[in-house]
């Protein structure tokens, strides 16, 4: 049985300790291992930033446990031969359990969904993500197939079941932190960094996202329907790293985005009947990205909390897709 996997990458890298050479070879050489951690450990060490406000912790290898739960809305409007379409789907929460190892801020680690057998319609994402002081990113991949809910269409109201629509939906998000001396972003998401005190900045944010949907007919349906929106948005906003009490770190972020370009289309079939509707960009069309997370650090240990909501509203009179991602994130870590 197909089993899901969610990978959860910060950065690919290969580390290790350090190898002897061959007694061939000459003492003083350094092997490719060695130049390898020499570096890891010089990008660990290097101080780009205000340490009054930001440090490193002093331990380079760090373990830790972690356990995610999530889920996808997508609400669509549209037109068909003069009539309106809504269609409101949901998909399953999404939970997984997984480890992580990390060495000189660098990690890698993966999750499973202890659930998946038991499921019939399985959904898949991949996620991606480097989070720096001053830029970082996310990658995104969403398999969702199941969605369920109903479809308002041709005078009927439709119902949708687990396995009737399917949904692919990439998602690449990338952003500029503009006081990256002073404040953090992987302090509050990653445990690479130490915010010391409080501090905020001012952010640039930029999104590309595809994403489409369509039904899964039995092959004696006539019924045939596909919505597809690619677009891309550019915004700002400001993110706060609030240190309190002792060693307690709260963050708080808001990236509202205006989509300044973006194609969507509609298309429709019944019968023989054929039907095709195509919208572009229109103002406001926007999303937002909002974050929160609450981190405790020990001398050794740490653990941390995180929610991110994503929100998307494209579209305009001929056809909108609202779409909405969510995912909270417990973590319990170990450096050593």
């Amino acid at each position: 049985m197909k089993k899901k996997v969610f990978f959860s990458i910060i950065l690919i890298a290969a580390v290790g300790f350090c190898m002897t050479a061959s007694a061939q070879n000459d003492s003083t050489k350094q092997t490719r291992w060695q130049r390898i951690n020499q570096k890891l450990k010089e990008n660990y060490t290097k101080v780009n930033y205000d340490t009054e406000y930001i440090g490193r912790p002093d331990l380079l290898w760090t373990v830790k446990l972690k356990g995610n739960i999530g889920g996808s809305q997508f609400n669509n409007y549209g037109k068909y031969a003069g009539e309106s379409m809504r269609g409101k789907l949901k998909s399953d929460d999404m939970r997984t359990i997984g480890v992580e190892v990390g060495y000189s801020g660098l990690s890698l680690g993966f999750s499973i969904n202890p659930t998946s057998n038991s499921k019939k319609y399985k959904d898949e994402e991949f996620t991606m993500n480097y989070y720096d002081n001053h830029f970082g990113f996310d990658v995104e991949y969403q398999h969702i197939k199941s969605f369920h809910g109903y479809q308002n269409s041709l005078g009927d109201r439709w119902p949708i079941e687990k396995g009737d629509m399917k949904m692919n939906n990439l998602r690449i998000n990338g952003y500029y932190v503009f006081n990256g001396k002073k404040f953090s972003y992987p302090a509050a998401f990653n445990y690479t960094y130490l915010q010391k005190r409080s501090a905020g900045s001012w952010l640039a944010g930029a999104t590309f996202q595809n994403t489409t949907l369509k039904n899964n007919p039995a092959p004696d349906d006539p019924y045939r329907a596909r919505l597809h929106s690619t677009f891309v948005a550019l915004g700002g906003g400001y993110a706060y790293n609030w240190v309190f009490h002792r060693n307690w770190l709260l963050h708080v972020s808001a990236l509202p985005s205006l989509i300044v370009y973006a194609r969507h289309s509609t298309r429709v079939s019944y019968e023989g009947d054929n039907y095709q509707e195509k919208s572009h960009a229109h103002f406001p069309d926007a999303m937002t990205t909002e974050r929160v997370a609450l981190v405790r650090n020990w001398s050794k240990f740490y653990g941390g909390a995180s929610f991110v909501m994503t929100n998307t509203l494209t579209g305009d009179k001929n056809g909108s897709i609202t779409y909405s991602h969510w995912n909270a994130q417990i973590v319990l870590g170990m450096r050593f």
